[in-house]
């Protein structure tokens, strides 16, 4: 009752840790449309400036613009590497999650088989020395018998 109630836990744990970066994702998605969008009206004024000015736009100017263009192209892909690590964190976690539960079951196995071939060996020795005895016992019984038909028993 006891495990049933833990797993019971553990499950409503794991659906609201998908639920929360299902959540995550959403938001790093929306942010990433918001800075393409941004990206694309930057270098739409670049283009228009260019043009309007044809050559009277000062270098500094374009500088600041392809500048930011180029940070916002820079977070774009700290995100994208930092929504993968995020990704990949989880399916590590599943992944160790499951060894963990893999090991605990081998080891579960092994104490198991080392238990059971135990009690079969010990079995198998109370057999044999029993066995042993008997036999022992046996010869010791005729030898005796044999010495007094002898005569060599005082």
């Amino acid at each position: 009752m006891q495990r049933a109630l833990e797993l019971e836990t553990e499950l409503r744990e794991a659906k609201q840790r998908i639920a929360d970066l299902e959540a995550e994702k959403a938001a790093w998605l929306k942010e990433r449309a918001a800075l393409l969008a941004r990206i694309a009206e930057l270098e739409q004024l670049l283009a228009e400036a260019l043009k309007k000015n044809k050559g009277t736009f000062r270098s500094d100017q374009i500088g600041n613009l392809e500048d930011e263009i180029a940070y916002l192209k820079a977070l774009l892909a700290k995100e994208k590497a930092g929504r993968n690590k995020c990704f990949r964190g989880a399916g590590n976690r599943m992944m160790n999650y499951q060894l963990s539960k893999a090991w605990e079951k081998w080891q579960y196995e092994y104490e198991r088989e080392k238990r059971d071939r135990a009690m079969v060996t010990k079995g198998m020795g109370h057999w044999h020395n029993f066995n042993i005895g008997k036999a022992w016992n046996k010869w010791r019984a005729v030898f005796e018998v044999s010495d007094y038909l002898a005569g060599t028993v005082i």
